[in-house]
């Protein structure tokens, strides 16, 4: 979101910002299923902000005033047969940005950044 640019960092510099509430999500490669060196998603909460100052704590209307109606509110991916549950996720979902919600549906208590969610129309639900 905004400007980016690519910087190398040590795997030791990674562990130390998810311990300040960054969370990265790398690309695995298919075939191995080992990670790649490329950042798929970040996930942050806590002092973390997006460029428009959206952070852990604001309410959804600050949200939807800054960025407007989101792409979805519920992704519904049905019955996982292997598990036997309906897996659903509740949140407010842009393309390349997510905000997690409280369970009152009032507050931000996260986002990820990236393309973690697939928001094919056969999944949204508004």
């Amino acid at each position: 979101i905004g400007k980016t640019e690519k910087t190398d960092i040590a795997e030791s510099d990674i562990l130390k910002l998810k311990s300040e509430e960054l969370e990265f999500k790398f690309k695995q490669d298919t075939k191995t299923g080992t990670q790649t060196g490329e950042i798929i998603s970040i996930a942050a909460a806590g002092k973390f902000a997006t460029q428009k100052g959206i952070k852990s704590g604001d309410s959804i209307e600050k949200v939807l005033k800054i960025y407007g109606e989101p792409k979805a509110r519920v992704l519904d991916y049905g019955i996982d047969e292997q598990h036997g549950i309906h897996f659903e996720i509740s949140g407010i979902f842009y393309e390349n940005l997510t905000f997690f919600t409280d369970s009152t549906l009032k507050y931000i208590t996260g986002f990820t950044i990236g393309n973690e969610f697939n928001l094919n129309k056969k999944y949204v639900k508004k």
